[in-house]
């Protein structure tokens, strides 16, 4: 059954003498391994294309009944983003994912603050206070 397979695959562990890399659970090709010289591409972006990206981060739909505390930070964010000044972390990886997004790159974010959790002013997903 399935639990003699699990069994099986532990013993079968500490006697197995794969490659260096065979442990990785996933896909890492095109990437450095740590024994390799890796090589880094500038990653700059116009701050015109980052304000705009910026200011789409404040907005919500038409309609969309925003939390009261909410409105206030994604104002004081886009005051931020005007004056180019005071810029805070989560708005700093917010306008990095966008820019990585708009150039076709793939962005996964994993974790208990992907949403609105752990860090309070990180709102990667917003909800509407009356229809959920």
């Amino acid at each position: 059954g399935i639990w003699k397979a699990h069994e099986d695959a532990f013993v079968a562990a500490d006697s197995f003498k794969g490659d260096t890399f065979q442990w990785i659970a996933t896909k890492w090709e095109g990437f450095a391994k740590p024994n390799e010289q890796s090589h880094s591409t500038p990653t700059g972006v116009d701050i015109d294309l980052l304000k705009k990206v910026g200011f789409r981060l404040c907005e919500a739909p038409d309609g969309f009944n925003l939390h009261n505390g909410l409105k206030r930070q994604l104002k004081a964010k886009r005051e931020d983003l005007e004056a180019g000044t005071a810029i805070d972390w989560a708005t700093a990886e917010a306008l990095a994912y966008g820019t990585l997004l708009l150039e076709g790159n793939h962005v996964r974010l994993t974790g208990q603050d992907v949403q609105s959790g752990t860090f309070a002013h990180r709102h990667s997903v917003i909800r509407d206070q009356k229809n959920g």
